[in-house]
């Protein structure tokens, strides 16, 4: 879990297993980035350009959880209801939706476990996740 500021909240985050990173501790390179609001999309894009980088949209309500109008800042969109993705097929930059249903989970998918193909170490924090080889 990422922090700009580590306080009570990253505390809990620490409690229930999650590690909890500051801007200077985010690694190096990563495989991939997964984000939530366009404040993160846009420093994410900057710090890893070179990797896949997918937003994940929750809701229409918040204008921070929209997905940033600039080309080449995230490379798809995930959306959880037709909602959201009539919402985001709507916005001027067009960006690749894809649709899941909720409830998802990893978990206990015969299908999305047999699909993985090694390791992987998250490195996640509020509003982004970065997917790093297992070293």
């Amino acid at each position: 879990m990422h922090a700009t500021e580590v306080g009570a909240a990253a505390g809990l985050a620490r409690d229930r297993g999650l590690p909890v990173v500051t801007d200077g501790e985010l690694p190096e390179s990563c495989d991939g980035v997964l984000v939530q609001d366009g404040v993160h999309a846009c420093v994410m894009a900057e710090r890893y350009p070179a990797v896949p980088r997918v937003f994940i949209a929750h809701t229409t309500q918040v204008n921070v959880q929209r997905a940033p109008q600039v080309p080449d800042v995230v490379n798809a969109i995930v959306v959880l209801n037709d909602r959201i993705a009539h919402r985001c097929a709507g916005m001027a930059c067009e960006t690749e939706l894809v649709r899941l249903r909720q409830p998802w989970t990893c978990r206990g998918s015969p299908r999305a476990e047999s699909s993985m193909t090694g390791p992987r170490t998250p490195c996640s924090w509020a509003t982004t996740c970065v997917a790093t080889s297992g070293t």
